[in-house]
């Protein structure tokens, strides 16, 4: 019987394990500060594509009548090339972006499927940067796109502004981990960011109750 118990577990483990590294998408993840710019490492481009995701929790929606910054990126040569993403009071996900000193103003993105947030679950927000398009995320709903300006096609993308807009408002309150990896990421490889971690350990776990049980 302990045999038999201990080849199940082992077998879930496994299962789990595997589950947990099916996610290919080579992620670099990093826990971050509110209001803190990281940077991220050169050689991010449009050319080469890349994509930008944060895993919020803990948070709230903003005020009525107001937006809250999630994610910001800005081509690291020149602060005059950002491109964010924002929720607004009502969970409408919204961008805005800045080519030279012109702000193009709180633009809705989502698209038919709808998604909105309540501000009482964790949310996965994403920017994919590609050389035509630029794409935005919330889980795995593609909330949607804009061209790729041709000014941003040979930029080093290198900062991050997680929560907070790059002036220093502090506009997110909760928890945030960063993942960037290049190439153009799929709405269930930015689904899946929060998953594979909590996964091995859910596997690591049930084959160390297994073990601890057949040594006793």
């Amino acid at each position: 019987m302990k045999r038999a118990y201990f080849a199940a577990a082992l077998a879930f483990a496994a299962v789990a394990l595997s589950a947990a590294q099916a996610v290919t998408f080579d992620w670099v993840e990093s826990s971050v500060s509110n209001n803190s710019p990281v940077s991220i490492g050169g050689g991010y481009s449009a050319s080469t594509g890349f994509t930008v995701a944060v895993v919020l929790s803990g948070g709230s929606l903003p005020a009525e009548d107001s937006y809250q910054t999630l994610l910001t990126l800005r081509d690291n040569a020149t602060s005059n090339q950002q491109v964010r993403l924002q929720v607004g009071s009502d969970g409408t996900f919204y961008t805005e972006t800045k080519i030279g000193s012109d702000w193009s103003g709180n633009t809705p993105v989502t698209t038919a499927p709808s998604f909105s947030w309540s501000g009482t679950d964790s949310l996965v927000a994403a920017i994919v940067f590609g050389d035509t398009t630029i794409s935005f995320y919330a889980n795995d709903t593609l909330l949607g796109t804009m061209t790729t300006p041709d000014s941003w096609k040979t930029g080093d993308w290198t900062d991050v502004f997680v929560g907070a807009d790059p002036y220093g408002s502090v506009l997110w309150r909760g928890d945030a981990q960063l993942a960037v990896a290049a190439g153009v990421a799929t709405g269930d490889e930015i689904a899946a960011l929060p998953e594979p971690t909590a996964l091995a350990l859910l596997a690591l776990g049930v084959a160390g109750a297994a073990l601890r049980r057949r040594v006793a």
